[in-house]
């Protein structure tokens, strides 16, 4: 008996439902990416919704796009936004690729994403796993503004324990310093006046200090193209002048290349 349109069935391949229907006389099987009897119900619904589709003729054919191209449109599309993170977006998106870059964009679901987060998280801490998967849901909330995909899975956010907390107050920070080597008190109290970690910190360049306006610093913000303006009490001398050793790097803070005095 010929197939009417719309009319399909559910079935397993090992543990996975997929689901057949048909439509304009065309077969089409999908991984639903759900597994085990309890699961049969779920597939069950989403069969009925595409069944649902074709009989609204809002159907679309699967598309056959991976996760790696959706990573890779997602990448050019901030690069053209004028992204400036390009290179560490790269980085978080790298463990993503490796373990989901080859599966149909289709056929990520729910349960595979929970399955990425519970591998990764025997090897790095949960705030990591989060700078991995937020750049996969905003590419794959792309895709589909792009009507390259129809449905986007919805991603957990992991607790973040690693937060920043135990912060110094003045008096400790003068004991701290107290024994440190000059090279480094400047630096510590630098970071402590402007809550800054020590990346941060360490990236400071020389063309960040004005020269009228010497109580301010002014440095780009990671995540905007605005100034981000620190006013500098005069605890650190930049109400200047600074006595330097030689000025023969960009950085403020370099170890053994030239030191801060302030005067």
């Amino acid at each position: 008996m010929p197939r009417s349109r719309g009319m399909g069935r559910v079935y397993q391949r090992g543990d996975v439902w997929w689901v057949e229907y048909w439509h304009k006389g065309k077969q089409y099987r999908e991984s639903t990416g759900l597994r085990g009897a309890r699961n049969k119900g779920p597939a069950e619904r989403l069969l009925r919704a595409k069944s649902g589709e074709i009989a609204q003729g809002t159907f679309q054919a699967g598309t056959t796009i991976t996760i790696m191209q959706v990573l890779d449109d997602f990448e050019k599309d901030y690069r053209l936004r004028g992204g400036r993170q390009a290179g560490k977006l790269a980085s978080h998106l790298k463990p993503v690729r490796a373990a989901l870059g080859t599966l149909k964009a289709q056929d990520l679901t729910e349960r595979r994403i929970d399955d990425y987060i519970e591998q990764r998280l025997k090897k790095v801490l949960a705030s990591t796993i989060n700078r991995e998967t937020q750049p996969l849901g905003q590419a794959l909330r792309l895709a589909q503004t792009r009507q390259l995909i129809k449905r986007v899975p919805k991603i957990r956010g992991m607790k973040e324990t690693n937060i920043r907390q135990g912060f110094f107050e003045y008096e400790e920070v003068e004991a701290l310093t107290a024994h440190l080597p000059e090279y480094l008190q400047d630096f510590v109290w630098f970071a402590y006046y402007c809550g800054w970690r020590k990346g941060g910190t360490g990236s400071v360049e020389w063309e960040w200090l004005p020269i009228l306006k010497q109580s301010l610093i002014q440095t780009p913000v990671q995540f905007s193209r605005d100034p981000y303006v620190v006013e500098i009490p005069g605890r650190m001398g930049i109400c200047m002048p600074y006595v330097v050793y030689p000025i023969n790097a960009s950085r403020v803070f370099v170890r053994e290349l030239f030191y801060i005095q302030i005067a």
